[in-house]
């Protein structure tokens, strides 16, 4: 009996008491965890285009049209705090700062 790899997306079959084929058995690129959190990463990705965000960023960016970090004059980027994949709240007011590009990559390359 066969049934489909393991792997997410994968339509190799394989015996029934194997997990994954040939090609993804030992590749550690293909493991479950980094497949979960791929699915993960694109879901909090999708959520910058709904146009619940949209509306909320664009209401942040009003209310706060520069820079909370440093008060330079440009703002162009809003930021959660705490981030989504931390548990942070994704429309929370409370959770969001408008940075200036540059503070925003200082933030995100710590």
């Amino acid at each position: 009996m066969k049934k489909i790899c393991g792997r997410h997306g994968c339509n190799e079959l394989v015996e029934y008491n194997e997990s994954r084929c040939q090609l993804h058995l030992h590749d550690r690129r293909y493991n479950d965890r980094a497949d979960k959190k791929n699915r993960k990463d694109k879901e909090i990705q999708d959520i910058y285009t709904e146009s619940r965000w949209i509306k909320l960023r664009d209401y942040k960016r009003r209310m706060n049209p520069i820079c909370e970090k440093c008060t330079c004059n440009v703002m162009s980027d809003v930021h959660h705090i705490v981030p989504i994949k931390s548990g942070g709240a994704i429309y929370d007011l409370s959770n969001l700062i408008s940075l200036c590009r540059k503070c925003h990559n200082e933030i995100h390359r710590r």
